[in-house]
């Protein structure tokens, strides 16, 4: 990292950020806030405008500064755009010049150590139990167990001028979607973290219910060059800088669950399966599995909907993910009673990671498209070279390539 960009990896042993019953959860009321006149730079009024919902972050931006929370200058009130009085700039390009795409997410600098976190803006009345877990999993002993995969909260602020909104804090994370595999290792150590953060929440009663396509991220730091600007994901956060994705091999990272919008908790003598509508099962043409509009077991359809992104994100889209397909054909069977459990689904992983990854193929490069069916030559420092430049990856030291990361999935 630069000289000044103080980012660091919010992961630790302490877990020193995390709430966990701390004295820091912020009740800001007393700050007084006044909603200023519509901006002059809105969309209707220029290319690169505010789009309507950035209103709300534009109005809060002064109290959320107040409070210990920096967003970037273009929510700032007093913003100009970058571009204005150039023909030159387009504003596309430029820092300021694009909007975010969620209107209830911002990225913004914690004032008092310079960090990059995330604010969430939730409103209590449709999501009540959103803050009850993620406080739980934020708590010691939680917050310190490897095997817990849910975003940690850091603080909580009350916004003043609604008291049905409160903001949760948390780390400055990558989706899933905008990150590169290399090989099969990297992926399959993927597989294995969701897998035990999943069993994590079930072991404690906690069904997830919810599409990961959107909802799994990933640790940003060490992985990038840089901490990646969040529209910019090529440039820095700062935009000085471009922002490369180095190896997951050799730069272990983290995934996390961030979405409990629609998490339950069940009491251990609780009736599991129930009527529970709010499942987000976002089928679009493929199949909809049985249990659909109907009282389900939660945790059936949470093994289900991890198959579905398994399958969509890796198996769809290359061949090297063929050892996977029986099992992940079992997890979204149509009908929930022929799935595995939790626990039987780790189990099975273990033992197709044991059995079918043999020699160099968990080292071998993920094919691409167009790509030779065969893995590329492990020994082949030029391929590697070559592969990892059509990916758009940072290749470091050849040696580093036969590390695992973390525990490894065929322990």
């Amino acid at each position: 990292m630069r000289d000044g960009q103080h980012i660091g990896n919010f992961l630790n042993d302490n877990h020193k950020d995390s709430i966990c019953g701390s004295s820091r959860i912020s009740n800001a009321t007393s700050i007084a806030i006044q909603t200023p006149p519509p901006h002059s730079y809105s969309a209707h009024m220029m290319v690169g405008g505010l789009q309507k919902h950035e209103y709300f972050w534009r109005d809060a931006s002064g109290w959320l500064e107040e409070a210990g929370y920096k967003l970037r200058p273009r929510y700032r009130r007093d913003w100009v755009p970058s571009w204005r009085g150039s023909e030159d700039l387009n504003p596309y390009f430029c820092e300021d010049g694009r909007a975010s795409s969620s209107p209830s997410a911002l990225d913004a600098i914690r004032v008092s150590d310079g960090r990059i976190v995330t604010l969430k803006k939730v409103r209590n009345s449709a999501n009540s139990h959103e803050e009850e877990l993620l406080r739980f999993f934020s708590q010691q002993p939680m917050a310190s167990d490897s095997r817990n995969h849910a975003v940690p909260l850091y603080d909580v602020l009350h916004y003043p001028e609604d008291d049905d909104v409160v903001f949760f804090v948390m780390p400055y994370l990558v989706p899933i979607r905008e990150v590169k595999f290399f090989t099969i290792r990297e992926a399959v150590e993927c597989f294995r973290q969701l897998i035990e953060g999943l069993q994590y929440m079930h072991d404690y009663g906690i069904a997830y219910r919810a599409g990961m396509a959107r909802s799994i991220m990933v640790d940003p730091v060490p992985l990038f060059s840089e901490n990646p600007h969040p529209i910019h994901r090529k440039r820095s956060y700062d935009f000085q800088w471009s922002a490369k994705q180095h190896l997951f091999t050799t730069r272990p990272s983290r995934f996390f669950f961030t979405k409990f919008t629609h998490a339950i908790r069940y009491g251990s003598s609780e009736n599991k399966l129930r009527d529970t509508p709010h499942c987000q099962w976002n089928m679009g043409y493929d199949p909809w599995p049985s249990e659909v509009n109907r009282p389900y077991d939660p945790f059936c359809a949470d093994i289900f909907l991890l198959g579905r992104f398994l399958d969509r994100t890796f198996l769809q889209k290359t061949i090297s993910f063929e050892f996977m397909r029986p099992l992940v054909a079992r997890m979204m069977a149509m009908d929930p009673t022929k799935r595995p459990s939790i626990n039987a689904l780790s189990a099975q992983f273990t033992e197709v990671c044991q059995f079918q990854l043999q020699g160099n193929l968990l080292d071998s490069c993920i094919a691409l498209p167009g790509e030779d069916d065969n893995p590329l030559d492990l020994y082949s420092d030029d391929k590697y070279q070559k592969a990892a430049q059509r990916r758009g990856l940072r290749l470091e030291t050849r040696t580093s390539l036969s590390l695992g990361i973390g525990p490894s999935p065929l322990s």
